[in-house]
């Protein structure tokens, strides 16, 4: 799950837009670089979008969840789209090489001799070697001590730990935004659902996610997140994310970025 911000204090547009633009407009110079120059809209309509990221920043710590998974999805779109044209490059140039080993074959010789029959490969088994299968089960073994936590499990709602586990599990392994929502406090401000379920389609389905908690003091945990997705990619993220008891219950009072703790 991508870091969710707090609500963002109130600030004129002249302190703003710079932030809020920053990363955006790096990555659009990267596309440049590369040839890819994308299509801009009015600039009313630049206005309209600037505006409203700016009002979920103000009024939703999920807001930059939304922002972030976009931004990934349109990374690894076209991450897609380069190893698409590399097995198109690799697929001709072993056509090419078919067509030569072809003519090469067919062009008569002088003193042609009867080739030896052919005989057909073993087939084998692919089977997973006992080192892929240690690598695998050790990748999110789970640890539970007082002051750090391993897994990928399900977690509970009568623990800080457990709670946290539940909202990254709701995240990758159900994708339901109601579930994500029930471990947050009932006071926190949040984007509409719509919203939420963006951000989760945005992670491809089927990725495992490991999650290692580190307390702070006040109630706070540092949360790492490591991702494995389908296709092999792997992605690596940290948030500090605070608990509180509301009713009985541990609830999520608040998620912000790693880099003060």
């Amino acid at each position: 799950m991508p870091d969710l911000l707090p609500p963002a204090p109130e600030a004129d547009d002249s302190s703003i837009r710079p932030s809020a633009a920053a990363g955006w407009s790096e990555w659009l110079e990267a596309d440049d670089d590369r040839g890819v120059r994308p299509q801009r809209t009015d600039d009313t309509d630049d206005f309209e979008n600037d505006e409203l990221s700016r009002d979920l920043h103000a009024e939703d710590p999920m807001a930059p969840l939304v922002e972030e998974a976009r931004r990934r999805a349109l990374l690894m779109r076209r991450r897609r789209q380069l190893l698409t044209r590399a097995a198109l490059m690799a697929a001709l140039v072993a056509v090419l090489a078919m067509v030569g080993a072809g003519a090469w074959l067919f062009t008569p010789t002088e003193t042609p001799t009867a080739a030896p029959p052919s005989t057909p490969p073993e087939a084998r088994s692919a089977a997973p070697t006992p080192a892929a299968d240690a690598q695998a089960n050790n990748w999110c073994r789970e640890s539970v001590t007082p002051e750090r936590v391993v897994s990928s499990g399900p977690g509970d709602t009568s623990t800080p730990t457990g709670v946290i586990l539940r909202l990254e599990h709701a995240w990758y392994v159900q994708r339901d935004p109601v579930a994500v929502r029930s471990v947050i406090a009932p006071d926190a401000r949040v984007a509409p659902e719509s919203a939420t379920r963006e951000a989760i389609s945005a992670i491809p389905a089927g990725t495992r996610h490991c999650v290692t908690l580190t307390a702070l003091p006040a109630d706070r945990w540092l949360v790492a997140v490591d991702e494995r997705h389908p296709d092999g990619t792997q992605v690596a993220w940290q948030q500090v994310i605070t608990t509180a008891q509301r009713d009985g219950r541990v609830l999520v009072t608040a998620i912000v970025e790693s880099g003060g703790q």
